[in-house]
């Protein structure tokens, strides 16, 4: 189970990370 917790914690910052990137580009992805 806390295995799973951490693994889903580092999707989470993976994903606000590509956010950022994303954000800081401007670029919209369609």
């Amino acid at each position: 189970m806390r295995d799973r917790m951490n693994r889903f914690e580092e999707l989470e910052d993976e994903a606000s990370i590509l956010g950022i990137a994303v954000m800081s580009t401007d670029i919209p992805r369609l």
